[in-house]
């Protein structure tokens, strides 16, 4: 399996002159409290929260490669993608390293005065699910280094764990994911993800295609369990998806509490460097009571 791209439809912000963060962080001397996990088969990958601002520019810089790769991104003299949306204090990002490289990003935004990314073009589709009182998350720019895009378990891991953070640490009803309809069968089969929006082209991907595509969090909660064989499945359908090798609900707890131990927000003068068109409502509100 090829990593089965969630695009991030957005309004890409204007960028300022890469610039090395000096302001001291909670997690900037050692860098090593961000870990969360090792995974692999000889424990090569880590995964990391991000919450250092030297963090955040590696993995803006990573999903910019390769959403330039793939004709979703023009050439940019900053070489980062990010917009007003990673300003928001309960947005969480994830990258993985083999060794010191980076080989892979992916994040989760929670819904905000802002919006989602997604309501670029499916403003109206979402605003259905809101109207009925459920909270909901976006997952967005799921990148992965070419040379490691057809390690299965590595992306399927960036998958769960990003639903576990809008799940277990938003505490959002609904994800909601923007993806290349070529894609649109893994998700729908192998995930059972339902469609919400149809065909329409994001400008802030170059004009390419997506669709709209939404999850039941509660619902897959089920899935996975069943998946997992702690009760029969009577339909057999979720033998053929990807939720056999998802945490269960002990293992989600457990990595949603070593998540919220280490969020931390952004020192603000970072904010300010990256994010001066932003509302400053957004830049002073880094909660993260959730």
């Amino acid at each position: 399996m090829t990593a089965a791209t969630c695009m991030t439809g957005e309004r890409i912000q204007e960028a300022k002159p890469v610039i090395t963060a000096t302001t001291k962080h909670p997690n900037e001397t050692t860098g090593a409290d961000e870990l969360v996990e090792r995974f692999g088969p000889f424990g090569e990958f880590r995964l990391y929260l991000v919450t250092t601002p030297e963090q955040r520019l590696i993995c803006w810089r990573l999903v910019h490669e390769e959403y330039r790769a793939k004709g979703y991104a023009r050439d940019d003299e900053t070489g980062l993608r990010y917009s007003e949306h990673d300003a928001l204090p309960g947005t969480g990002t994830f990258l993985i390293r083999k060794g010191e490289t980076p080989i892979g990003t992916i994040s989760v935004f929670p819904d905000s005065p802002l919006g989602l990314p997604a309501d670029e073009l499916y403003r109206e589709e979402i605003a259905g699910l809101r109207a009925q009182g459920r909270t909901v998350a976006e997952i967005g720019r799921l990148a992965v280094a070419a040379h490691y895009a057809g390690d299965r378990k590595m992306v399927l891991n960036m998958i769960d764990v990003s639903h576990i953070y809008a799940r277990s640490v938003l505490k959002a009803d609904d994800v909601v994911i923007t993806v290349n309809p070529a894609h649109r069968v893994f998700y729908e089969r192998r995930m059972l993800f339902d469609a919400l929006g149809g065909e329409k082209r994001f400008d802030s991907v170059c004009g390419a295609l997506a669709v709209l595509l939404r999850m039941d969090l509660a619902r897959q909660r089920e899935m996975i369990r069943l998946a997992r064989g702690e009760e029969p499945d009577p339909t057999g359908r979720l033998r053929r998806t990807v939720y056999r090798g998802f945490r269960d609900e002990a293992e989600e707890y457990r990595f949603a509490a070593r998540v919220r131990k280490l969020r931390c927000p952004l020192p603000f003068t970072f904010l300010r460097r990256y994010f001066s068109g932003t509302p400053a409502c957004v830049l002073n509100s880094q909660d993260l009571s959730n």
